[in-house]
């Protein structure tokens, strides 16, 4: 500013470099202007929608509901605008959009909209519902806006993702918690003190029901998946003892009660929850008379009981046990579902009832065990069979048939078998030629029955036959004989015995007379006739077996050695007595005896471990010590830091840390369905199945790795409601609003300013 040289009044001046930087700025309007961008200056309204969840689990008392509301809703700008959304079957209006510096309007409205609200309005919880009702009430471009969701919400994952993507990209998106706590009129408790629940294991609980309410009702009680219907009067409690059974995976039990005239149980007040006691123990379900020990502080052992369905395991022990056909009808297909199927793990011991003598040999799960009950060679059984008129009495020759259908349920599929009937005159045998064991029972074993007791005994001419049969297979395969008659002769004279010795000769595999009603003279006749005499005093189903598989148990001293020691194994030592067994089909010994027979294998079958033990560990301690590694051995792995979640989606896993591909999943269901599909990784630790696994309670999920071992077997977790699910809610925070971060600014046109700044130039130029 310059005063003129005759003293005139001053004039306002403006600098050259200020009037170009005020020229620029200008041209930057007015080229912004043209190009249509808005400059943002100073704050844009906002409009608050709450998004309240309506259902029955958030609160009986309506009216508590929203001042609950109201109290973590703050008075706003004028400016700004309140709207309350209820969801939810489906989603209604509680307050339409309306100035914020009173929000007590609002909460009126939604109190007066929620007085004529049905029970069956509040049934559900659909939150995607009250998000779209939210968008119809607001929706302006030039106004921010905030969607804050209360309520007692669950999500599966990319649920809440699916839920933001409703709104603008610019919208504010924050789930809260739950409003109120639920006011059930049924509440459900323990009677008593808590009992120990263990994986597997029936168990009664005694729980207390008792009614708020004024109103008599019905309500539903559900333990173990089995709803049942209890009735209740106002005020008064009833105690029930329902029966629980947890499963594998399980770390706790629960038993819920619903109430259809009330608000949905909720974990506080309508649902009891009991630890599974049995932890980190491993589980043993032991079937068998043989003797194992295993630490109670390690291990929880189950022995089956009544009839009903078998204990959940994560090991099954067959400990002595022989393959009767009750056993077999009651545990053969199931010990190879859980086995090869869902990963539990087998371990088979030795003794006098197992391997051969148990008949093992005739199983279907012989193929599935390390160690083989076959024969080294194939077998050609021959047996005499007495049908004198001696055999009506004690209805012996029904006995005897009896017992010939054990021998062939009991021998190896490479074995042979043939009955020579006999009385006065040696009758056809059956069938016509030694033929295998099946063949024997479906073929061969219907004539036998028919056969009738008549006449007297004749040997002498009933072995031509047998002994021919046993010559013409020679060394190729293993002939055995087994007589069963009283030997009552009188025809058996020195020639004659000496006739049959010969005869007896032929079977390589030995020969034996079973005698019924012996006396001296009958047992020195068969040993003259080179004849293994064995007095029978009663005929048992498993009388023909036992002779035939005499040699399955041997009691001499033998010193072991290790082939394949595994990790934390005893020395070996000598045993007392074991059961002479072949390695099985794909099978590695681990340990054996000095002449080389077998002891200890392991083989891996379908997703499961299986180890069987050729002798009593009950004999020896060292052997005791080697069950226990048995057990450890086959247990399936831990299933810490697996779980699953099934969705509309499909089926989500989550794995343990550091696990990678590829992977594969089967579901198996109670009545034997089964489902398969691969694992496709959609994240770090998460895998993806485009399957529908069915019902938590009827479902087991195996994960396995690239060469087909079981990886894990996650518990499944079936979402509450399809329409979301996610994890655990963040704890409720004191308000809602103000948005902590800076808030919007309205946008100004940049031509306007570029306006206001022209006039000043020319208002404050240099003239």
């Amino acid at each position: 500013m310059n005063r003129s040289a005759g003293g005139a009044a001053p004039r306002l001046m403006i600098q050259r470099p200020t009037r170009l930087v005020v020229l620029s700025i200008t041209v930057a309007l007015l080229v912004t202007a043209a190009i249509g961008v808005p400059l943002p200056v100073g704050e844009v309204p906002t409009d608050h929608v709450h998004l309240v969840d309506l259902s029955r689990s958030c609160g009986a008392d309506t009216s508590r509901l929203i001042d609950a509301l109201g109290a973590r809703i703050l008075t706003g700008d004028s400016d700004d605008r309140i709207a309350i959304v209820g969801f939810g079957a489906s989603a209604l209006t509680l307050a339409s959009p309306r100035p914020a510096d009173d929000p007590e309007s609002a909460l009126d409205a939604a109190r007066a909209r929620l007085a004529t609200l049905s029970l069956r309005e509040r049934s559900g919880s659909r939150v995607s519902a009250g998000i779209a009702r939210a968008l119809t009430l607001v929706g302006d471009p030039e106004r921010r806006l905030v969607v804050t969701l209360w309520g007692d919400l669950r999500h599966p994952p990319g649920t809440l993702d699916r839920l933001r993507r409703m709104l603008p990209p610019t919208a504010r998106f924050d789930v809260r918690g739950r409003l109120t706590d639920p006011e059930p009129d049924v509440r459900l408790g323990m009677a008593g003190a808590a009992p120990s629940v263990v994986i597997g294991v029936p168990t009664v609980v005694r729980v207390r029901v008792h009614l708020q309410d004024d109103r008599p009702r019905t309500v539903t009680v559900s333990a173990a998946g089995r709803p049942f219907a209890v009735r209740l009067r106002p005020g008064r409690s009833k105690v029930l003892a329902v029966t629980v059974r947890p499963e594998k995976g399980e770390r706790t039990v629960s038993v819920t009660v619903s109430d259809p005239g009330g608000p949905d149980s909720d974990d506080l007040n309508n649902v009891v929850s009991l630890p599974v006691s049995v932890g980190d123990k491993t589980s043993v379900l032991v079937i068998g008379q043989g003797a194992i020990d295993l630490s109670p502080e390690a291990y929880h052992v189950v022995r089956p009981g009544a009839p009903g369905p078998a204990p959940e395991a994560d090991v099954i022990v067959l400990a002595d046990q022989p393959a009767t056909d009750e056993f077999r009808a009651a545990w053969t297909e199931l010990i190879r579902r859980r086995v090869v199927s869902l990963g539990v793990g087998l371990v088979v011991l030795g003794g006098p009832h197992a391997f051969r003598s148990g008949g093992y040999g005739g199983w279907d799960l012989d193929t599935l065990l390390p160690l083989s009950s076959r024969s080294p060679r194939g077998r050609d059984v021959h047996v005499l069979l007495d049908r004198s008129g001696s055999m009506e009495q004690h209805d012996r020759l029904t006995r005897a048939v009896e017992a010939l259908r054990q021998l062939a349920k009991g021998l190896s599929p490479v074995d042979r078998l043939q009955v020579w009937p006999f009385g006065v005159e040696p009758l056809p045998p059956v069938p016509p030629v030694a033929t295998a064991p099946v063949a024997f029972l479906a073929d061969g074993l219907p004539d036998l029955w028919r056969l009738v007791p008549a006449g007297g005994t004749r040997v002498l001419g009933s072995l031509d036959g047998p002994a021919r049969a046993a010559a013409a297979v020679g060394d190729e395969r293993e002939a055995i004989l087994v007589v069963l008659s009283d030997l009552k002769d009188e025809g058996l004279d020195p020639p004659a015995l000496a006739v049959i010795s010969e005869q007896v000769a032929v079977f390589s595999g030995g020969a034996v007379a079973l005698l019924l009603d012996p006396t001296p003279k009958t047992t020195r006749t068969a040993r003259d006739a080179g004849l293994r005499a064995v007095p029978v005093r009663e005929l048992t189903p498993d009388l023909f077996l036992a002779q035939v598989e005499e040699d399955g148990w041997k009691t001499a001293p033998l010193d072991t050695t290790w082939v394949d020691a595994p990790a934390g194994r005893p020395d070996a030592s000598s045993i007392r007595a074991w059961n002479p067994v072949l390695r099985g089909d794909g099978a590695r010994v681990l340990l054996r005896t000095v002449t080389g027979q077998p002891i200890l294998g392991e083989v891996r079958r379908g997703a499961g471990r299986v180890m069987a033990l050729a002798t009593d560990p009950s004999l020896e301690g060292w052997t005791n010590g080697l069950a226990q590694l048995l057990v450890d051995t086959v247990a399936p792995p831990d299933d810490a830091g697996w779980s699953a979640r099934a969705s509309a989606a499909g089926l989500t896993v989550r794995s343990a840390p550091g696990v990678t591909g590829p992977l594969s999943l089967r579901s198996f269901g109670t009545a034997g369905a089964m489902v398969d599909g691969g694992l496709t990784e959609v994240a770090p630790g998460i895998w993806r199945a485009d399957i529908d696994p069915g019902s938590a309670a009827t479902t087991v999920l195996c994960v396995y790795g690239a060469s087909g071992e079981l990886l894990a077997r996650p518990s499944l977790s079936l979402a509450d409601d399809p329409e979301y699910l996610l994890a655990p809610l963040p704890p409720l925070g004191p308000d809602s609003w103000p948005d902590p971060r800076p808030p919007a600014r309205v946008r100004w046109p940049p031509g306007l300013l570029a306006l206001i700044l022209m006039v000043a130039l020319i208002l404050l130029r240099d003239r």
